[in-house]
């Protein structure tokens, strides 16, 4: 019965996501400080039970067909967004996702802007600073806004640890593939709010969200701390200004409710 309803499952309500790279390429690259960074000039479909979307990466490796020029005019603001798949707009059409609303919105307001979106899946503020630091002088931005979530913390490791991390590139392959039974049972228990965030609550994930703090955690929130001063003071020395945009995770919005 169990192997019956895994073929049905495979055949007719797939459950495995699919990220396929048109011309058959890689969506990233090895990058030798920040890690990996998204290839440019690539078309990228991406498909899961909950959506059917397709990304475009333009030539200078952003999400969005636009390009900038390096020099912008001095009557335009020009705001670097960087952050992980939320600013990236994993899962929504180009028009869709925050950073184009924001801009659109501010330009209906009468301001004369430019939002560069600079987000990439699996980033965390590690990256984000290193990815700073590295086009900043590219772009020349006014503003620059990194979007933080709390499971940054888990993956801000300096020194040594950074070092040893391990660049990804992700291809087709490289996708986690699982029973699809098992996919679709875990999707069904997660879409309760109450099982979500049982078991989250009962995770490691959950230690940073705790009233008492383990040492690992303290560690990684001073890890965070200096790398946001690091990008404060880079953008201090740009005559940039720098701003943290704190975006709460599933886990905090059920819970605050």
């Amino acid at each position: 019965f169990l192997g019956g309803f895994e073929m049905l499952l495979r055949v007719f309500y797939p459950q495995n996501g699919e990220l396929i790279c048109i011309d058959g390429k890689s969506v990233a690259l090895n990058e030798s400080v920040i890690g990996y960074v998204l290839r440019p000039n690539i078309h990228v479909t991406h498909k899961t039970p909950e959506f059917s979307v397709e990304y475009k990466v333009n030539k200078q490796g952003l999400r969005g067909e636009k390009t900038y020029a390096r020099r912008r005019s001095n009557d335009v603001i020009r705001i670097l967004l960087l952050g992980d798949s939320f600013t990236f707009g994993q899962g929504n059409s180009y028009e869709n996702i925050w950073s184009a609303s924001f801009e659109k919105k501010l330009l209906e307001k009468g301001y004369s802007v430019e939002v560069v979106n600079a987000g990439v899946q699996g980033y965390d503020t590690l990256e984000e600073v290193l990815c700073l630091e590295k086009i900043w002088s590219q772009y020349n931005p006014d503003i620059v806004v990194i979007a933080f979530l709390p499971n940054d913390l888990m993956g801000n490791v300096t020194g040594e640890a950074h070092r040893q991390k391990k660049a990804t590139v992700i291809t087709k392959d490289e996708l986690q593939q699982h029973l699809h039974i098992t996919a679709l049972t875990r999707r069904l228990l997660l879409s309760n709010d109450y099982i979500y965030s049982y078991l989250y609550s009962n995770m490691g994930r959950a230690d940073k969200f705790s009233s008492i703090l383990s040492k690992d955690i303290q560690q990684k929130i001073f890890n965070t701390e200096d790398l946001l001063d690091r990008a404060f003071n880079f953008c201090l020395s740009k005559k940039s200004v720098f701003l943290v945009l704190s975006i709460p995770q599933q886990f905090q919005v059920l819970v605050k409710a």
